[in-house]
């Protein structure tokens, strides 16, 4: 028996999905957008910093998504910081 075939995203949703996708103009983010898209576009892995309330958790994924990621290939976005002051605590750093 076939495949299941998910029609969800067909192609006139999805582009009208990735056009409704928006950035507010209150985060710091918002004025390197252009760069992090063209930077996405041009590797496979990044790596972003800044501030806390920048906007990297909740716009990082907006943003690959406003580029066509998410909906045949997988998006992960993970914050590593917590992970390195949760080894400071156990290694001598």
């Amino acid at each position: 028996m076939g495949r299941a075939i998910n029609n969800f995203w067909d192609n006139k949703r999805k582009t009208e999905y990735i056009n409704s996708v928006s950035f507010p103009e209150k985060l710091p983010i918002f004025k390197s957008v252009e760069h992090i898209k063209k930077t996405i576009s041009e590797n496979q892995v990044i790596i972003c910093t800044g501030e806390t309330g920048s906007g990297k958790s909740t716009q990082l994924p907006k943003i690959a998504i406003s580029l066509g990621y998410g909906f045949n290939k997988k998006i992960l976005i993970t914050n590593i910081v917590k992970d390195i002051r949760i080894l400071q605590d156990f290694l001598p750093i």
